[in-house]
């Protein structure tokens, strides 16, 4: 008994510093996905003329579920025509899907940013705001994946070596 009540905290502990090393992973993955919403949103706004709804909604649809959601919340905001401005709309959709995403404070500071002068703008600094996100996601994705190096291989290690203490301790 005593031997498999220590092989399921360790199989247990082990499991738990794997899910923290998968957000690490996650976040990238998420960042990666906002870059090429926003190469949609860029090609919807700019190419194809589309409304900001209009654009938000389609984004929304062809975007990965996490992310789109949160594009697709900003266009149900929109829609709503509750006299909510862009900006609110933005604002509204991040802090309503901010806790569904791996997503820092900094990468949800990055994309509040962006949202200040979206659809406030002519066409040429529109694309300005739009190269500016790009280089902004890129950094943020750089600073993921050194986080993800650093940390993540610490957290699948913790996660054992809390395991095999907690059993020697209990033995």
């Amino acid at each position: 008994v005593k031997f498999f009540c220590s092989i399921l905290i360790i199989f247990s502990t082990s499991f738990i510093g794997y899910i923290l090393a998968f957000r690490y992973t996650r976040r990238i993955q998420q960042l990666k996905d906002l870059y090429l919403s926003f190469q949609l949103l860029e090609t919807e706004i700019l190419f194809l003329s589309n409304s900001l709804p209009i654009a938000m909604k389609r984004v929304g649809q062809k975007s990965n579920p996490i992310i789109g959601e949160f594009f697709m919340n900003t266009y149900r905001i929109l829609s709503q025509k509750t006299g909510c401005s862009i900006e609110e709309a933005w604002n509204q959709s991040l802090h309503d899907n901010f806790l569904n995403t791996s997503l820092t404070k900094d990468d949800i500071e990055v994309l509040t940013d962006f949202g200040k002068n979206l659809g406030a703008t002519d066409k040429e600094n529109q694309l300005k705001n739009f190269k500016f996100i790009y280089l902004q996601l890129e950094k943020q994705q750089k600073a993921a994946e050194n986080l993800k190096n650093k940390n993540a291989k610490m957290c699948k290690s913790l996660g054992a070596l809390v395991g095999i203490t907690i059993v020697i301790l209990l033995i």
